[in-house]
C-alpha cells in the first residue's frame, strides 16, 4: 500500500510539472492531466484546496481554448468550491471565481 501511495504521489508531482509547460498547445491533453491529478488527490485523501483551485483554473482555461463552455462552467464551479474551502467565502479570489461561475451560468442561459 505504501509503494502504491508513493507511486501516486510521484505521478502527481510529474503531472503538475508537465501541466502548464507541455500542454499549452494541447488543451485536451491538459484537461486529461488535470482530471488524473484530481483523481490522484482523491485516492491519496489529500484535500490541498489551493492545489485543487489551481488545477481547476488550468482546466477552466483549457476548456475555454477548446470552445467548451459547459466544461468551462464545470471547472469554474469546482474552482469556486475549492476556493471557498481554501480561503473562505469573502476572499477576493473566491469572489472572483463566484463571478466567473455566475458569468458562465448567465452566458449558458442566453444560448
Amino acid at each position: 500500500a505504501l509503494a502504491a501511495s508513493d507511486e501516486r504521489r510521484s505521478r502527481l508531482c510529474h503531472l503538475e510539472g508537465k501541466l502548464t509547460q507541455s500542454c499549452k498547445g494541447q488543451p485536451l491533453l491538459g484537461l486529461q492531466r488535470v482530471v488524473e491529478m484530481l483523481e490522484l488527490l482523491d485516492k491519496e485523501g489529500l484535500a490541498l484546496h489551493r492545489f485543487r483551485v489551481s488545477a481547476c483554473q488550468t482546466a477552466y482555461s483549457y476548456s475555454l481554448r477548446c470552445g467548451d463552455s459547459s466544461g468551462a462552467k464545470h471547472w469554474a464551479e469546482k474552482a469556486y468550491h475549492h476556493a471557498k474551502l481554501h480561503k473562505g467565502d469573502q476572499h477576493a479570489g473566491t469572489l472572483q471565481w463566484l463571478k466567473t461561475e455566475q458569468g458562465s451560468k448567465s452566458s449558458r442561459s442566453k444560448v
